[in-house]
């Protein structure tokens, strides 16, 4: 048996671990009353943006993950986006978009949303485990993925502060 067969049992074998680590930290959120904080990132490159998909969740989602303790949200953005895609990217590099506040399965969320625009292509590298799957897609596509509605959002916002400047 070689190791690349071995590494492949061991990610099977850490599939339910990461639902269930999930699916526990949504659980002692809620009861705990605290609320989850994190950071993530839209990357764009040329006209598409970067999505991923998670092993522990359902539908794709925008790199990034939770922030710890006494990290600066900007950090975490670097870190998670480093983790989960192999791209790399400097905190002067990010823009802060601001947070989004929403509710996964009734706990409350901070996310805080950075942006960044690479210059050359940098092609995502996923671990197999936490995250499965990264790509860049088309806006026109991305937008219509129900999790990330906050693309939607922020498409939005960009759009009429664009239209704002023209009618200076």
């Amino acid at each position: 048996m070689n190791i690349s067969t071995i590494l492949k049992w061991l990610n099977r074998g850490l599939h339910p671990v990461l639902v269930i680590a999930w699916n526990l930290r949504l659980m002692w959120c809620d009861i705990t009353g605290k609320k989850l904080t994190g950071a993530q990132v839209l990357v764009w490159y040329r006209d598409k943006v970067l999505v991923i998909k998670n092993s522990y969740r359902k539908g794709y989602y925008l790199p990034g993950g939770g922030i710890s303790r006494n990290e600066e949200p900007i950090s975490a953005a670097v870190r998670e986006l480093m983790e989960e895609t192999g791209i790399t990217v400097t905190e002067t590099q990010l823009h802060p978009l601001g947070p989004v506040n929403y509710k996964i399965q009734g706990v409350p969320v901070c996310d805080h949303i950075f942006e960044v625009k690479l210059q050359d292509y940098q092609a995502p590298s996923v671990d197999g485990r936490e995250v499965t799957g990264a790509w860049f897609w088309k806006c026109s596509i991305a937008r219509k993925v129900p999790q990330l509605q906050h693309l939607r959002r922020f498409m939005r916002i960009k759009q009429s502060f664009r239209n704002h400047l023209l009618n200076v």
